[in-house]
């Protein structure tokens, strides 16, 4: 599973604060709504920034909360 997401913090020296949106349709009001998740993603690289565009897919568990690896940075 390949999901996109934006980095909103950066937690430490390995660690990344992503948050993915998902938007929904709801039949019954007949709208959309987006639906957020964050997730603790493992990074190598030193030149993230908040704001960038990610796309991560799960990955062996690395601690407690962290199962998640970057696979492309997209801006």
């Amino acid at each position: 599973m390949i999901l996109r997401g934006k980095i909103i913090k950066l937690s430490s020296k390995k660690t990344v604060s992503i948050v993915s949106k998902k938007k929904i349709y709801k039949k019954k009001y007949k709208t959309f709504f987006y639906k957020d998740r964050k997730y603790l993603i493992h990074f190598n690289c030193l030149y993230l920034k908040l704001g960038m565009e990610v796309l991560f897919t799960y990955y062996k568990k690395i601690s407690k909360k962290k199962s998640w690896k970057i696979l492309k940075i997209l801006k």
